[in-house]
């Protein structure tokens, strides 16, 4: 199959309405086929259960398993979680 790409870049700003989630970066590349989203740059997810930071990483959009790199750093009311890979 072909994978398209799509890419973002220079204040990214994705809102998912079911999850209430954000999701700020500057530099996203996103594969149609295998519906993954790449993060190339500082990115910020924020949601209702808190907010995480990682400089780089990856997220599939349709089993919602994230994958990030690079100082990530997940808080919460209740932790907060750093490492360089999560």
């Amino acid at each position: 199959s072909y994978n398209k790409t799509i890419a973002f870049k220079g204040n990214v700003v994705l809102f998912d309405p079911k999850d209430q989630q954000t999701l700020k970066t500057d530099t996203m590349t996103y594969y149609t086929d295998s519906k993954d989203a790449y993060f190339h740059a500082r990115t910020e997810i924020i949601s209702k259960s808190g907010k995480l930071i990682a400089q780089k990483g990856r997220y599939n959009t349709v089993t919602k398993v994230p994958v990030f790199e690079g100082n990530a750093n997940i808080e919460t009311v209740d932790y907060i979680l750093k490492g360089e890979n999560m």
